[in-house]
């Protein structure tokens, strides 16, 4: 609860007992702790989710912050999740309920850490926009671009007057450092709301039951307000752009005598996006990439014939190999993201054969609502008989609820399945206890606290990834090649290349042979030359290995003679002796 509430409630608590003469009635604030926000923050949720699914979008991830006063370190932890939101392409922020405090917080962070950029959409709701008029200026510099709506309401009677300045003067003794003291739409409300309480307390009182109209306000007093103020933040301030209600929709006034005029896209024409973007931003980053082929030319005319001749097939290549990868792009693109049957008016115009689980409710919801004819419903007990029954074509369709499609997608993504645009809200699972039983509180405080801390949307993720990667390996190479049959390989473009090729080669050679024909006298000179250059080596060569040969042929006679001689000399030396020796004995002995 902000200031304003408080002072506006203590005014009527106040008025309220000017009035009592016995009994006085005492207002007493409790800190909630952020669990009634919550609660509110929850049902808007679920409320907008369902309206999102009828214009076919959905919310991709949502975060839910505790309340400021339980966080050690509030920054830190709006940093962290924005951080987390930073790394998905989404661009397009709603913040469903927040307090101003926090709201302050949250696109400090986030124009810090660029959320604030080009490309973003961000919208504010009625507690943040209603309070703008009281902020200062870094506030309204950090939500440049932001889009709002803010409830609409004039200031109808003398006893609303009376209450501004009451409120003015009180607020003013409690908060002199406020600069702004005026009333805002939540002041009003909280003292009107109160006032009404209190009026049908005292009533009950004397009539031995409590009353509470379904309106706060009577005889004159503020009405709740179905018609809001579109404001765009921008400069100091912010501007109102329009008005919306639920009659006129988007208008540039409030009072108009045609309701079926929406006038909505001359209210957003000119909005001030995030960023300095005057044009409507995308509402994600995903990376466009344009298909570019170079092809080479200098920017010269070409004037050879040949050239001509050698450019022309592969010209043509190019462009059939260009229109061929396009249109298989194309087919791809449509394949994958368009379903074979667009809606149920088709399947019921084709007389279509659909499955369904033969237990589930859904066979009732298909006749009596979609007004199918029983014949045409097939009805399918296990998840794993549907692929073979599309396969064998016996259904055209399959109805799922949102919980058992995600896994079938998820198990047989392999198979070229994909969910059709219509989905139908009828209801959910739900836990039954017995009445007056304390579980139903306990459970449903426990899931709605796995709902606002992502734990179940985590849960989900990681069981259909799970899933997901399991299925993978299951699909066979048939399975796969499903996928793969409409990629463009080689094969069908050999006999174009091969024509391209011989044109080219053709080419070379006529080039080739009218070089050699056009300089024959040249050429042939330059063989001759080339040859009695090689002749001369040649027989340099061979002179020069001839000399060596020689050289080295008399170096080896000579060594060889200088040996023998040697040995004959060593030869006849230890001979000598002998015979000496031998003339000597005989002489001796013819002496003797």
């Amino acid at each position: 609860m902000g200031k304003q509430q408080k002072i506006a409630m203590e005014i009527a608590v106040e008025e309220f007992n000017n009035h009592l003469s016995s009994s006085k009635l005492d207002l007493q604030i409790k800190d909630s702790h952020g669990n009634s926000a919550q609660v509110i923050a929850s049902g808007i949720l679920l409320s907008l989710s369902y309206s999102l699914k009828l214009v076919g979008s959905v919310i991709d991830n949502h975060l839910a912050f505790p309340s400021l006063s339980t966080l050690s370190n509030p920054k830190s932890t709006i940093e962290n999740e924005l951080n987390k939101l930073k790394k998905e392409t989404n661009r397009v922020f709603l913040i469903v309920h927040s307090s101003l405090e926090l709201a302050n917080m949250l696109f400090e962070k986030a124009k810090q850490i660029g959320l604030m950029e080009k490309g973003s959409v961000w919208i504010i709701p009625n507690e943040v926009s209603g309070l703008l008029d009281s902020v200062n200026s870094s506030v309204i510099f950090n939500m440049q671009g932001v889009i709002g709506f803010k409830t609409h309401f004039m200031e109808m009677n003398e006893g609303l007057r009376k209450f501004k300045f009451k409120f003015q003067r009180k607020f003013a003794l409690e908060y002199p450092e406020e600069d702004n003291i005026s009333p805002s739409i939540f002041a009003f409300q909280a003292y009107d709301a109160t006032k009404a309480f209190f009026e049908a307390s005292n009533k009950s009182s004397s009539q031995g039951k409590f009353i509470l109209d379904k309106e706060f306000s009577k005889n004159g007093q503020l009405l709740h307000s179905p018609t809001f103020n579109i404001i765009n933040v921008i400069g100091k301030s912010y501007r109102e752009m329009a008005f919306w209600s639920p009659k006129l929709g988007f208008s540039k006034n409030i009072v108009s005598d045609n309701y079926d005029d929406d006038d909505s896209d001359g209210v957003f024409d000119a909005v001030y996006w995030p960023g300095d973007m005057k044009s409507i931003p995308k509402g994600h980053n995903k990376e466009e990439r344009n298909l570019t082929i170079a092809i080479p030319s200098n920017g010269e005319p070409i004037r050879r014939p040949l050239a001509r001749i050698v450019l022309t097939p592969w010209l043509l290549a190019i462009f059939i190999v260009t229109n061929s990868f396009i249109a298989s792009l194309t087919s791809i693109t449509i394949s994958q993201v368009k379903p074979s049957v667009l809606d149920v008016q088709t399947l019921k115009e084709r007389n279509s054969t659909i499955g369904c689980d033969g237990n589930s409710f859904i066979v009732k919801y298909l006749t009596d609502v979609l007004n199918f004819t029983k014949e045409n419903i097939k009805k399918i007990n296990s998840m794993s008989d549907y692929p073979a029954a599309f396969e064998n074509k016996e259904i055209e369709a399959a109805f799922f609820v949102a919980p058992h499609a995600k896994v079938f997608l998820a198990k047989y993504s392999c198979k070229g399945f994909i969910k059709a645009k219509d989905t139908y809200r009828l209801g959910g699972f739900g836990f039954v206890f017995p009445k007056g039983s304390s579980l139903a509180a306990d459970i449903s405080e426990a899931l709605l606290n796995m709902i606002e801390s992502g734990e179940t949307e985590q849960l989900e993720k990681d069981m259909l990834n799970e899933i997901e990667k399991e299925s993978k390996f299951n699909c066979t190479s048939s399975e796969s090649k499903g996928k793969s049959n409409t990629m463009i390989g080689l094969s069908p473009f050999v006999g174009l290349f091969s024509i391209c090729s011989t044109f080219a080669g053709l080419a070379l050679s006529y080039h080739v042979i009218g070089l050699l024909v056009k300089n024959v006298d040249t050429l042939t000179s330059h063989i001759v030359l080339t040859l009695s250059q090689l002749w001369r080596i040649g027989r340099w060569t061979t002179n020069f290995f001839a000399r060596c040969c020689s050289k080295l042929r008399s170096i080896i006679i000579r060594n060889c003679t200088e040996t023998r001689t040697a040995e004959e000399n060593v030869t006849n030396s230890q001979q000598m002796p002998v015979v000496i020796e031998l003339v000597d004995s005989v002489l001796a002995a013819h002496a003797s």
